[in-house]
């Protein structure tokens, strides 16, 4: 009996004692709930401002890579003009020469000197190719020529400018609008909606808004030298040949040569000029000395010259304006020796052949004249520019994240700005890059090369942000 007494109190005592423990697990869980309700707001707002500093960073990068695509658009632009330069140089040339072939075929018809007497004396090649003027004349080859010259001058003159207009179009505006559309990938917005971010660019106008027409013709027309340095048919043009047969007693060292000169100048200003000549200076005895007379056997002399505005910093120097020196046709009331000493040395000398004095005399005489609407427009930079750093400001409203997390003071984490009176308002991510020239893969004897928009050599990276603070919304 005692026994099933005890037994009865026991359940009596587990029967009231039923559901105690359910009290202490909802608190228990109760507490968990809250714990991680705040876990995840702050995961959420760590989450929230390591993908705002990541797209601020990216924006950032960029809008300099962008900036960078226009410098080196800039480059290629300078380098295609140079191209057209090029391009139209080659175009005179060979209209100088084409001009003074035609009129090598002139003095072949009028024998004069006569083709025999340059195959005696030079070679039978010599006469042959004097001879060969004659063959294969096309009346059209010089308007193909000027038409082609032409071309390059409206290309010049409206498509490259168009380009670089084009370039410089909305510049502050479409910067802001790709930190605008990487921001909204990078934070999720939906497509075509900007995302809640408040967005401030520093300097960007940056460098490419400073990119001007070139100031300094000298730097260009250094450039328009080193290029035409690489192009052997533009160089100076020089050749002759010396005959093996007569001499002299009274002057043993002269010999009966052939002459060939030409020339392409080309100018920063635009003005232009191409020359070429080819004469047979005889070997002429008089008891006291001996000296040159000189035979035209062909010439050509075509200058371009600018109408209209010329383009800001260019030189309008015109040195084109050459001495046109009245030779006569025979010399039937003058010898050319008295005509060469009345002139006092002022055109070519009568001991030095290689002026070929008559023929240019001849050529400034029938000189043609092609006509330019298009200056040459470089663009470059302020030599005191060498790079320009854009600066991203972002700030993100609190409100849009779920829960009560900015409740929760977090500036000893870092995360929000204790000092703002709006400091439980916003998360803020800073971000910089630069645009900057650099030869990536160096040059040869030089460790460094000095900025320019001759070379497409401009790149972006980033770059810790310097200014301290945050700038006013």
């Amino acid at each position: 009996m005692i026994v099933q007494r005890v037994r009865r109190v026991r359940r009596e005592r587990l029967r009231q004692q039923r559901g105690a423990i359910m009290v202490l697990a909802v608190l228990m869980m109760g507490v968990a709930v809250i714990a991680w309700q705040h876990r995840a707001s702050l995961s959420q707002l760590l989450m929230t401002q390591q993908s705002l500093d990541q797209a601020t960073a990216a924006a950032a990068l960029g809008a300099a890579q962008w900036h960078a695509r226009i410098m080196n658009a800039h480059a290629m632009l300078n380098r295609t003009e140079m191209a057209h330069q090029v391009a139209m140089a080659h175009l005179m040339t060979l209209a100088s020469a084409w001009e003074m072939r035609r009129r090598m075929a002139q003095k072949v018809e009028q024998r004069d000197p006569p083709p025999s007497l340059i195959g005696s004396f030079f070679g039978k090649q010599y006469a042959d190719a004097f001879t060969s003027s004659t063959k294969g004349k096309d009346a059209n080859a010089m308007k193909d020529l000027k038409k082609a010259f032409e071309h390059h001058d409206e290309l010049l003159k409206i498509r490259l400018l168009q380009a670089r207009r084009s370039l410089h179009k909305q510049l502050p505006v479409r910067t802001e609008a790709i930190v605008r559309e990487i921001l909204r990938r990078n934070l999720g917005a939906t497509r075509g909606a900007d995302p809640k971010v408040s967005v401030q660019v520093v300097n960007a106008g940056g460098l490419p808004a400073k990119v001007r027409a070139v100031q300094d013709s000298d730097r260009w027309q250094a450039w328009v030298d080193a290029v035409i340095e690489r192009h052997e048919y533009l160089d100076a043009r020089m050749d002759f040949k010396f005959a093996g047969s007569p001499f002299y007693p009274m002057c043993p060292w002269l010999k009966h040569v052939l002459v060939r000169r030409g020339e392409t100048v080309i100018k920063a200003d635009g003005n232009w000029s191409t020359e070429d000549t080819e004469a047979y200076h005889k070997v002429m005895p008089l008891p006291e000395y001996c000296y040159f007379r000189e035979y035209p056997m062909g010439w050509a002399d075509l200058t371009v010259k600018h109408v209209g505005r010329r383009s800001v910093g260019m030189n309008d120097d015109d040195d084109t304006q050459r001495t046109v020196i009245d030779v006569p046709e025979n010399f039937s009331k003058v010898t050319f020796r008295g005509f060469v000493t009345s002139l006092g040395n002022a055109a070519w000398s009568l001991v030095y052949p290689f002026s070929n004095g008559m023929s240019r005399a001849r050529s400034l005489v029938d000189s043609i004249q092609w006509k330019r609407t298009a200056y040459p427009v470089p663009y470059e930079l302020p030599h005191q520019e060498a790079d320009a750093i854009i600066t991203i400001h972002t700030q993100i409203p609190l409100s849009t994240l779920s829960g009560r997390a900015w409740r929760i003071r977090l500036a000893q984490k870092g995360l929000i700005d204790a000092e703002r009176a709006d400091w439980p308002s916003y998360l803020r991510a800073s971000a910089a890059a630069t645009v900057e020239y650099d030869r990536f893969d160096g040059r040869s004897g030089s460790t460094s090369e000095r900025f320019s928009l001759l070379q497409p050599f401009w790149l972006a990276r980033q770059v810790p942000v310097t200014d301290e603070g945050w700038r006013p919304w």
